[in-house]
């Protein structure tokens, strides 16, 4: 079992990055949770969250980034997934929830998203 951890950045002024490594379930998901609300408090956020260092992700890792998605929506920000593992990303395409993310193979890519938006 591969703990999670994180690093946290800003990508620009208006940007953030949140960059998980390890397995995104129950144990890891409230500091998930912790540092989104963070991202929120500062007003409608554009959030990079990078799943690139992610091994494993349960249905509590899943239903966090639901609701960050829609978190995000409501406040009229913008959020992209680096996701570059198959397992991964089948995880999404199996829960029937790829659609509804914005998701990019690389930081590079997913930062050029949040800068077109």
């Amino acid at each position: 079992m591969d703990r999670a951890t994180f690093d946290e950045d800003a990508s620009d002024d208006s940007s953030r990055v949140i960059a998980v490594h390890g397995e995104l379930d129950l144990r890891s998901v409230a500091e998930l949770r912790r540092r989104l609300q963070r991202a929120f408090a500062g007003g409608p956020p554009r959030l990079l969250i990078d799943l690139t260092g992610v091994s494993h992700i349960d249905s509590t890792g899943l239903a966090e980034l639901i609701s960050a998605h829609q978190r995000v929506m409501e406040m009229h920000g913008r959020l992209v997934l680096v996701i570059s593992s198959r397992p991964i990303r089948r995880t999404f395409e199996i829960r029937g929830v790829v659609n509804m993310f914005a998701i990019a193979e690389t930081r590079d890519a997913a930062l050029a998203t949040l800068a077109g938006a």
